[in-house]
């Protein structure tokens, strides 16, 4: 890691000075005088290093992208490998001002626990997870179908079996037949196609009303069958 760049380390300064100033006021503008003038001062540095361009390129590379938010809210500011209640406070302060130069750069960044995408919350598929308001989809339908961390839903989610992303409907999942999601009588139908033309085997699987397995039986549907 290295330190954070000179400009945000002058604005680091400045606030530390701040803080001194509002304990016990001091000479901030070295005029030899204490009074209003030095809180002028440090104001209005504060000011001047906020305007200064790329200030919040964190170690400097000249982009603004994910490695500058891990440095920033980490917060060790001089990179000594600890981390002061100081420090965290000022990245605190000037965090909105760093989000703010983030999304106005159109960068792609995660902070705060959502994803940026070109500086907006992320929304829709962003490297196959579907995102809502920077989140990952989580128990959320979106374009009909229903989500869990950003996957479409293969589970139960509020009592209903999901099958990507939709109810499960006159399906079975785990040995349990299910109509709109809950677990239903019915029955399932599945074909094999014997060798003799226009013979058709079904086998039919009968369901109770709580979806378990019941009777399976043998449909022949042509007389001319020719077993194998």
């Amino acid at each position: 890691m290295t330190k954070f760049n000179t400009n945000l380390n002058n604005l680091f300064k400045n606030y530390q000075n701040q803080q001194k100033y509002n304990k016990k006021a001091y000479d901030a503008n070295g005029d030899k005088k204490i009074n209003s003038k030095d809180k002028t001062y440090l104001s209005d540095k504060e000011k001047s290093i906020l305007k200064k361009s790329n200030l919040f390129d964190v170690n400097g590379d000249g982009k603004l992208n994910q490695k500058d938010v891990d440095m920033f809210v980490k917060g060790d500011v001089n990179d000594d490998g600890k981390v002061t209640s100081e420090e965290l406070n000022f990245v605190s302060k000037y965090k909105s001002n760093f989000k703010s130069a983030m999304t106005n750069a159109k960068a792609n960044f995660t902070m705060d626990g959502k994803k940026y995408v070109k500086g907006k919350l992320a929304e829709g598929m962003v490297d196959g997870l579907m995102y809502k308001s920077g989140v990952l989809a989580n128990k959320v339908t979106v374009n009909g179908k229903m989500y869990i961390k950003g996957k479409l839903a293969n589970e139960k989610v509020n009592g209903k079996m999901y099958q990507a992303g939709l109810l499960a409907n006159n399906v079975v999942v785990s040995g349990i037949f299910y109509k709109n999601g809950v677990p239903s009588s019915g029955s399932v139908t599945s074909k094999v196609i014997a060798k003799a033309s226009g013979c058709n085997i079904s086998t039919v699987t009968n369901y109770d009303k709580n979806g378990k397995e019941t009777s399976k039986q043998i449909k022949v549907q042509s007389k001319n069958c020719v077993y194998l």
